[in-house]
């Protein structure tokens, strides 16, 4: 009887300490589920890929690639219910149209609507969003399905809002890393980047490479045109022309313009493969087509030698004048030198001067050398002995050959 008793004193003594600790709530009523449970994850990805986007993006065209939960906090339980109130880090990888001119815009209009607190542009419409969600999580009465509650931390007072918005490259490496081992090829390709250029994160070409090869593998066309770069300048690997003219022809089968101009350029050279004019033409037009100011410029010079096509001067300047506007300073010399010398086209000092100016304002040492003569004789000009000796001398600096010796020429005339 003393035993018997002895035994009820510690149940009941047990009893007490448990439902003091919690443990009885474990044992005997498990009305929870953590915050980092793989159940809570699950169903909080749902709800805002089906219900908080939609509602908050009405107006906006907008995918989603993937979504993850970070740095996972238990904020309070509910001792009665059990229930968990959860804070995390949720980084999403979408696309969203949503027409705004700036980084800052963006940013601005992501920590209104969600309150991110970082933003990364991946490419165009693409970008990673970081920002503070809180949730409950538990069972319902029956134990048969679990809840989840979720909301963005965007309902804070309008003062909150931050305004400005600061570039940590190194912050954009951290976010970026987790989805490109998660196995997304955009990242993945800019990973590989970051690495080559030292930009974020250590220089190593070898993990470069890595990452390049994982993108290229999946097709991405970006990762397949850096392979190229990387053996066709061999800078950091041993050159391989015949490396980099697969890469390269890969890529621009998948509409890269970049590769598709380079492509063009091997095919002409006989670098890497057999030369072929038809084929240097076509990958021209190709990036041509997509309006890359080089495939211009090159298709351009292409219909002005007559070289794999018949001879078209109107062709050649119409490729050069659309080289032109977008900045291309070959094409703005070659429309300059067309205009001064008066061969093909009818002479025309103003416009060889207006094409020469452009082009010399981009570093060309050619156009500041012409630019410089055109000073020196007054064509297209007045005469201006200061912006001779200028331009020559930025020539000059650059190995242009002529500028140096028109410097010494007007040396000998006491003009410099």
């Amino acid at each position: 009887m003393k035993n018997k008793l002895s035994g009820i004193i510690i149940a009941i003594l047990i009893l007490v300490i448990g439902y003091q600790s919690g443990i009885l709530n474990n044992l005997f009523s498990k009305k929870t589920i953590d915050c980092n449970s793989k159940e809570a994850i699950s169903l909080g990805t749902k709800i805002i890929e089906s219900k908080l986007f939609p509602k908050i993006l009405t107006n906006y065209n907008y995918t989603i690639d993937d979504i993850s939960f970070n740095t996972i906090i238990t904020k309070k339980i509910n001792k009665d219910t059990g229930a968990q109130e959860c804070q995390a880090t949720v980084d999403i990888v979408g696309d969203f149209e949503i027409n705004k001119t700036s980084l800052q815009e963006v940013f601005k209009f992501f920590n209104i609507i969600f309150g991110s607190n970082y933003v990364v542009h991946l490419d165009k419409n693409k970008y990673i969003i970081s920002s503070s969600v809180w949730y409950t999580t538990e069972l319902t009465s029956d134990a048969e399905q679990y809840l989840v509650n979720i909301k963005f931390d965007g309902d804070r007072a309008q003062g909150l809002y931050s305004n400005s918005f600061v570039k940590n490259i190194e912050k954009d490496f951290e976010l970026m890393l987790p989805f490109a081992k998660k196995g997304h090829a955009l990242i993945q390709n800019q990973i590989g980047v970051m690495y080559e250029s030292g930009n974020g994160v250590n220089k190593n070409i070898q993990e470069a490479l890595i990452w390049y090869e994982k993108a290229a593998k999946q097709k991405n066309p970006w990762a397949l045109y850096n392979l190229g770069e990387i053996y066709y300048m061999g800078t950091h690997v041993g050159q391989n022309y015949t490396k980099a003219f697969e890469y390269y022809k890969e890529s621009a089968s998948l509409g890269n313009y970049k590769a598709q101009n380079v492509l063009a350029n091997m095919y002409l050279d006989g670098k890497g493969t057999t030369p072929d004019l038809k084929q240097a033409i076509y990958w021209y037009e190709k990036s041509a087509e997509q309006n890359y100011h080089w495939g211009l410029t090159n298709l351009a010079h292409m219909y002005q030698q007559g070289q794999g096509v018949e001879k078209d001067l109107n062709k050649a300047i119409s490729y050069y004048e659309k080289g032109s506007e977008l900045n291309n300073n070959v094409a703005q010399f070659n429309l300059g030198k067309l205009y001064y010398e008066g061969k093909e086209v009818k002479q025309d000092y103003k416009k060889a001067f207006q094409y020469f100016e452009k082009s010399a304002l981009q570093k060309n040492d050619k156009a500041q050398f012409y630019l410089g003569f055109m000073y020196l004789l007054g064509h297209g000009t007045e005469i201006n002995i200061d912006k001779v000796k200028e331009l020559f001398q930025l020539s000059a600096q650059q190995g242009n050959i002529d500028a140096k010796k028109g410097l010494e020429m007007m040396k000998e005339k006491g003009l410099y």
